[in-house]
């Protein structure tokens, strides 16, 4: 096999969600990434790491690679064009934070910083006291949305909530505002909610501490949920905790349900995109509607191949379950009001609790959408992967049997 055509076979086995085609990728691309990373890098920081920027660059290029955003990438020509891409501006990015803290700006939370905190006394994140979410979670959501400015395709998108805009923040941050300082420079303003008021006292204390250069506005005592189905405001990214589950409802007998549909209602009226990262408490609370649901699905794939052995899979913990019933409901009621919905894929990891965390974009469309049938939506989200993370180290935590259209009946 020549080099061009293995550099595409990996390139295809990695966009079919083959994690094996990292590591020959890998081996062939680092070094040159490093060197890459170095040279742009020259006269920054001692502590500046040309390896880091290239991990975090090359780490983008997978994860955006496998959710299919790179649908006209075909061979090693075009591969090394993004790798060369994403990571220049990974190290551009990296010696703008270092002139904002120059300038006085707070201490940006990096991939660094996570990794040295592995013993009691060390002065990493995992060492910060704190109501969930975790720093593990606050990691997780930061790459995220780095990913998303860093390789996303979508030029609208890119020119609506780029950072020369910067993005509105609502959510629920830690004690430490860990997540905004992870985006900070992504950020315009915080819009902070808590449910409890000891909680949020400590929270406008530290914020006066870190002496973050962003408006913030104070919520609380307030329920998330109760918020986001009265409020008539809009923002850019939400980051949400719903520990009640999704469809069990909350001492105010408001479900994650009204909240998510009354969020997509107010961004339909006012024709406005916006990023969703949610994180569940995954209870064993409501299992039964969630079971009823997995059971319309063989009569809705009436002909599809492996769907009553997909969902007999998903059916074996309450994480699997919800990993199809939350990003549909999302879908259906977002396509319904004109939002193009892409989810990435799931992560599970243990913390107090087992967690469940879901990112998805909703795009805004002047047009009409094209028909997109159920059947091929709940086969996409039934389809995906669950990933788990494990000390910051990814695997796959269910890699269902693959539903298949026009097969015989399984």
């Amino acid at each position: 096999m020549s080099e061009n055509a293995s550099v595409t076979f990996w390139i295809d086995q990695l966009k079919g969600g083959d994690v094996a085609a990292v590591q020959p990728l890998w081996d062939r691309y680092f070094t040159r990434l490093v060197q890459l990373a170095h040279k742009r890098l020259r006269g920054s920081a001692p502590s500046t790491d040309g390896e880091d920027v290239a991990l975090t660059a090359f780490a983008s290029f997978c994860r955006a690679a496998e959710q299919g955003r790179f649908p006209q990438l075909a061979d090693r020509d075009d591969l090394w064009r993004l790798l060369f891409t994403i990571t220049e501006r990974k190290a551009l990015n990296e010696m703008r934070n270092q002139r904002r803290q120059k300038r006085g700006g707070g201490r940006m939370v990096n991939e660094a910083a996570l990794d040295a905190a592995t013993s009691s006394d060390a002065p990493g994140l995992a060492n910060i006291p704190g109501r969930e979410p975790t720093p593990l979670f606050a990691a997780l959501v930061a790459d995220e949305l780095r990913c998303l400015f860093d390789v996303l395709e979508d030029d609208l998108f890119r020119a609506t909530y780029g950072p020369a805009n910067g993005l509105a923040y609502c959510g629920m941050p830690s004690v430490e505002f860990l997540d905004v300082r992870a985006w900070r420079q992504e950020l315009a303003s915080v819009y902070a909610v808590e449910l409890y008021e000891e909680t949020l006292s400590k929270m406008r204390i530290e914020w006066d501490r870190l002496d973050i250069d962003l408006p913030v506005d104070f919520d609380g005592p307030t329920n998330i949920i109760e918020y986001l189905v009265k409020s008539d405001r809009v923002y850019d990214i939400y980051n949400l905790d719903f520990y009640g589950g999704f469809i069990y409802p909350s001492k105010d007998k408001i479900k994650c349900v009204d909240a998510i549909s009354s969020l997509i209602g107010r961004h339909a009226l006012a024709r406005r995109s916006f990023i969703l990262i949610v994180t569940f408490n995954v209870r064993d609370k409501g299992a039964e509607e969630y079971l009823h649901y997995l059971s319309r699905i063989p009569p809705v794939l009436k002909g599809w191949k492996n769907v009553k052995k997909c969902c007999e899979e998903h059916k074996e913990n309450q994480a699997r379950r919800l990993k199809i019933c939350f990003p549909f409901y999302c879908w259906q009621t977002g396509i319904a009001q004109r939002f193009a919905v892409h989810v990435s894929d799931p992560v599970v990891y243990e913390s107090s609790a087992t967690m469940l965390h879901f990112y998805m974009e909703l795009h805004w469309q002047e047009k009409p959408l094209p028909e997109i049938g159920t059947m091929e939506a709940v086969a996409d989200l039934a389809n995906r992967p669950l990933l788990r993370m494990e000390r910051m180290v990814p695997s796959i935590d269910l890699r269902p049997t693959q539903i298949l259209r026009d097969a015989p009946v399984d």
